[in-house]
């Protein structure tokens, strides 16, 4: 199966969750057309070497990717989201179910997260990811790789005269924890969402 020209993978929720996340998890092979639409093998990108994933989406020119990924549990609880120039910080969770509108069988979750730049590191751009796993009836399924899909979004292009700094190279941050840009207001005011993110991240300072 080839996928046509000018197709673009855009997944709804329960596709995700019923077909992507759980055939990879229970190890069901996917179709010829289906092998490369989420990309594997990627756990060090996600939620490690930012650089990888900003390369990624220079290469591909794409707005919003899927990846697999396999957490890195630091406690039962708690799984390992700060790299270098920042953190993964957790918004919301929301809950899957199979049969919008009606809403009986809970099959899934999705967290929502915002990349947090340290203080010092610019050009970024801006970064949303919802990480899909496996949950209510579908809780118990052995997922002994702690599996999830991360789908994330590049909302504003990285300039390429700003380099991130290099592994290894001393970056010096303050307490505020977030990367200062000369066009703040023009960035963020056209998305309520992350106006309302940056708010709750101010007060708990």
């Amino acid at each position: 199966m080839e996928i046509p020209p000018g197709y673009r993978f855009r997944p709804n929720d329960q596709e995700i969750t019923l077909f992507y996340l759980i055939n990879k998890v229970i190890n069901n092979p996917f179709p010829d057309g289906f092998k490369n639409t989420i990309r594997d093998d990627c756990d060090d990108v996600v939620y490690g070497d930012f650089m990888k994933l900003t390369k990624i989406f220079q290469e591909t020119r794409m707005d919003c990717l899927y990846f697999y990924v396999r957490l890195k549990k630091k406690t039962l609880k708690r799984v390992e989201r700060v790299n270098q120039y920042g953190t993964w910080r957790s918004q919301k969770d929301t809950k899957i179910f199979s049969d919008p509108p009606y809403n009986t069988n809970h099959v899934g979750s999705k967290r929502s997260f915002m990349f947090v730049p340290k203080e010092g590191v610019h050009g970024l751009g801006r970064w949303v990811m919802y990480e899909f796993r496996l949950d209510g009836i579908y809780r118990n399924t052995t997922n002994n790789d702690n599996i999830v899909i991360c789908q994330i979004k590049h909302k504003k292009g990285i300039k390429e005269e700003q380099q991130l700094p290099q592994m290894g190279e001393d970056v010096h941050f303050n307490t505020m924890g977030l990367a200062q840009h000369s066009t703040t207001e023009q960035n963020y005011t056209g998305d309520q969402e992350f106006v309302d993110f940056l708010t709750s991240v101010l007060k708990a300072y």
